[in-house]
């Protein structure tokens, strides 16, 4: 195996064993998937070999990571128990005193710590916390117990939001804060990063934490040396092989998927070839594959639709790993400027077509109102360079790059309040919105919200007479609820 590179230099992927055209065919073949991506990191040992920014988006963009955030909990604790904070063996209801009389059952007070970084708490499914609690821990506390603690594998977001909370009251500080000040400023992770936080007033330790691709690839660097750097342990070795091993089976649908289903550590997944995979909702994604030392890491929005995580892995296990090789390999300057061309270009993915249609003359500035269908808009006005929906009594206005992202400000009505989850505001998203024609009577737009929360919201007129045919598809938690289906409007 190849020596690890102490530093990040600029050197090109041959140097490191990996041929800069495999990395190039990689990127190109992900493209035909028109991913909405936001960043891909490649490294080999401590070495970045690919690095790219899809425009507008860039180096410094502080990213949501979702469910990758549990990982990061998962580490948190590791530093606690290394810290005689408290154990493994420790039960969560402990440090919930003030939930006490709450309590339902004595499955829930038998429920652990490691319990429940395995995923094998109590609980078997979600507990729906969103508009219906003040506290996310006293949704938990109301929920009845539906398995045995320690039983079977059960994906859930409540384990790692309360193994948070129990940091945030054990060091006063929420998990990203107390890792930062114990390893992660250490290892070069960003100051300005941060953590959303919920109603209750604790971190949201299930998706909460915001930073940028890079330091996403420090933290899965920081996992793949178990909790060292630099030489410097943090997190004790026998919990780091713990978090990284198949400890809890996880193959329970019927099917078999070589990223999600080899089995599950401490909030960390087990991948084919030995490896492990930080997984977030839309496909914030770290694989590392430790048999190479090779690390991918991708940000991005992919909700819509399914997600394309297993595109991602096919393409990095299958495609890319079979040809690293354990020694350098000779220059190739050809293949090394083509990927460099590959990873200067990339851009946001945008709506493709033409620029103008026929029927526009006759149709912009029109107001259409809605005559039957399923969605709370209730009329649209399409002009040169904006769509208007009136959707709950307010007035959207989408303004759009012809086949390009055109950054902008928006909402159907409310976001979320900054910094928070379970918070509704009045208030707009940041994001980019392009448009075109994509037949001679079909105008297409594609909304997406780049902010604390994802989303999009492509939206299909097909212009018949003077009538419109319409249809919604929204993604994202509590983006753009209500807003999906199809109707039928009329030129007013």
């Amino acid at each position: 195996m190849l020596k690890k590179t102490a530093k990040r230099v600029a050197v090109t992927p041959e140097s490191v064993g990996i041929p800069s055209g495999a990395i190039a065919q990689l990127i190109e073949n992900l493209d035909v998937y028109r991913l909405h991506t936001h960043s891909l990191l490649i490294s080999r040992g401590d070495t970045v070999v690919a690095e790219a920014y899809y425009a507008p988006l860039k180096k410094d963009f502080l990213h949501r990571m979702y469910s990758v955030s549990k990982s990061f909990v998962a580490a948190a604790v590791g530093l606690a128990v290394t810290e005689g904070l408290f154990s493994l063996e420790d039960r969560v209801a402990s440090f919930f005193p003030e939930f006490r009389s709450e309590v339902n059952d004595s499955y829930t007070d038998r429920c652990t710590v490691r319990d429940m970084l395995m995923m094998r708490s109590n609980v078997d499914g979600n507990v729906y916390w969103w508009g219906r609690f003040e506290s996310r821990v006293r949704a938990y506390y109301t929920q009845p117990s539906n398995k045995l603690p320690g039983g079977h594998f059960k994906y859930d977001s409540i384990g790692s939001f309360l193994l948070g909370c129990i940091i945030e009251k054990v060091t006063g500080k929420d998990f990203l804060t107390y890792m930062k000040d114990r390893a992660l400023r250490a290892i070069g992770f960003s100051e300005d990063s941060y953590v959303l936080r919920e109603p209750g007033g604790f971190a949201v330790g299930d998706s909460g934490v915001v930073c940028t691709a890079r330091d996403l690839w420090l933290f899965a660097r920081f996992l793949m040396k178990g909790g060292t750097w630099d030489g410097v342990r943090y997190i004790d070795a026998a919990f780091m092989q713990a978090a990284t091993a198949r400890l809890a089976p996880n193959a329970f649908s019927g099917d078999y998927a070589l990223m999600n289903t080899s089995g599950y550590g401490y909030l960390i997944w087990k991948s084919y070839d030995g490896g492990f995979s930080l997984i977030g909702l839309g496909d914030q994604l770290a694989f590392c594959d430790t048999v190479r030392d090779v690390c991918l890491v991708m940000t991005a929005d992919n909700q819509a639709e399914r997600p394309m995580r297993h595109v991602v892995f096919h393409e990095f296990y299958r495609h890319l790993l079979p040809h690293v090789s354990d020694a350098p390999l000779s220059e190739n300057r050809e293949a090394n400027e083509h990927l460099q061309t590959v990873l200067a270009s990339r851009k946001l993915t945008a709506v493709q077509g033409a620029a103008h249609a026929p029927i526009e003359s006759r149709v912009f500035g029109r107001r259409y109102e809605k005559r039957q269908g399923g969605t709370d808009i209730s009329s649209f006005v399409l002009t040169a360079d904006a769509l208007h929906l009136s959707c709950q009594g307010r007035e959207a206005v989408l303004p759009y790059g012809l086949s390009q992202n055109r950054a902008t400000s928006f909402s159907l009505g409310t976001r979320s309040r900054k910094g928070y989850m379970g918070f509704d505001v009045e208030g707009v998203y940041d994001g980019y919105i392009s448009a075109a024609w994509t037949s001679e009577n079909t105008f297409s737009l594609m909304a997406q919200v780049v902010d604390e929360y994802m989303g999009s919201l492509n939206v299909h007129i097909a212009f018949i007479g003077d009538e419109a045919s319409v249809h919604v598809v929204g993604s994202g938690q509590y983006v753009f609820d209500k807003t999906q289906g199809s109707f039928i409007a009329k030129l007013s």
